[in-house]
């Protein structure tokens, strides 16, 4: 569902188009040994430069709110930007097949790390908040969440429907029935094998009652 989303706004054909593009980039940069060629001509000027780019992205992520779009409850450009960054680092790692270097497997494998961490982590989001969805648009309910639903709210237009799902709370005042049979249960100590019948017509609530005795029980012993 999300890599279905996120191709419908952003194609992956493009989408890999750019990161084709981003990983020949590194690559022309590495292979000409840019990065060294500054070190070795003026070290400190290099890093005062790259530690004084890293806080001007830092301080336009944070004022902006860029990190805001982590948590967005939709489809943005921060899938987009993840999905490049991951197929740029793949195909940049297979030229340091030919370029090994330790310490670029080292970063090349956080910066993957880290990318995957956010995809994986926007998946689970995302689907958290379509299953969210689908439950506040269900027409399905229990009597206790039908009770407890903000009735203006609901569509006039739509079915209501009950279902008929075991639960183990009381909305018809049975506590001291329930407690009687749990106490019954609890404090019987017959010779011989005893049984125990509860009678009614069906829907009349005989397996949400013992459900509640059963909580009520405070026995250790098994019963069967």
């Amino acid at each position: 569902m999300y890599f279905k989303e996120v191709n419908k706004i952003f194609k992956y054909i493009s989408n890999i188009k750019n990161s084709i593009i981003i990983a020949f980039l590194i690559i022309i940069i590495d292979y000409l040994n840019i990065p060294t060629q500054f070190i070795e001509k003026d070290m400190f000027l290099t890093i005062a430069v790259f530690c004084f780019l890293i806080l001007l992205v830092v301080f336009d992520f944070l004022v902006s709110k860029k990190y805001s779009l982590i948590t967005a409850k939709s489809i943005n450009i921060m899938d987009k930007n993840i999905f490049i960054y991951i197929v740029s680092i793949l195909i940049y790692s297979v030229y340091l097949i030919i370029d090994f270097k330790i310490y670029k497997i080292v970063i090349l494998s956080v910066l993957l790390a880290i990318s995957i961490g956010l995809i994986i982590w926007r998946i689970k989001y995302i689907k958290s908040l379509l299953v969210k969805q689908h439950k506040d648009n269900s027409n399905t309910y229990d009597l206790k969440e039908f009770l407890e639903a903000d009735i203006s709210k609901l569509d006039n237009n739509k079915l209501i429907l009950f279902n008929g799902k075991d639960v183990k709370y009381d909305l018809l005042s049975r506590n001291m029935f329930i407690s009687y049979i749990s106490s019954l249960i609890n404090y019987c100590n017959p010779q011989e094998s005893f049984v125990f019948a509860l009678n009614g017509a069906w829907g009349s609530g005989k397996t949400t009652i013992l459900n509640l005795a059963k909580n009520a029980m405070n026995s250790d012993e098994i019963i069967i």
